[in-house]
């Protein structure tokens, strides 16, 4: 079913007991927009996934203590992916390596030329 067919009234009622669901309920989904949100709905009734399977997974991720914890675990593992980005992150430091391997490979060649 594409996305423009689902009101929003079908993606609250497989867990209408809960109170609605907001984008911002989730720490991984920072800087998602809620048409985004509807979108990985819709794309979980796409590719076969019934309501009550999307029930399970959201009463899961909101409602059970193995929810809490996962929301723990996403948000600290959102915390340390930040902070490899900043400066003097790991993952930034390998850039730079790999920026800097790739120059004195570049002026190598260019000398033997």
């Amino acid at each position: 079913m594409p996305l423009s067919l689902l009101s929003d009234s079908q993606l609250e009622e497989p867990v209408a007991e809960l109170p609605p669901l907001k984008v911002k309920d989730l720490p991984v989904m920072d800087n998602v927009d809620p048409d985004s949100f509807y979108e990985i709905i819709a794309g979980m009734l796409e590719n076969g996934s019934d309501r009550l399977e999307i029930e399970r997974c959201i009463r899961r991720l909101m409602v059970e203590k193995e929810g809490e914890e996962i929301r723990d675990r996403i948000s600290k593992l959102k915390d340390k992916a930040k902070f490899c980005l900043q400066q003097g992150g790991s993952s930034l430091q390998n850039l730079d390596s790999l920026v800097s391997h790739i120059s004195r490979l570049e002026s190598f060649v260019f000398q033997s030329q």
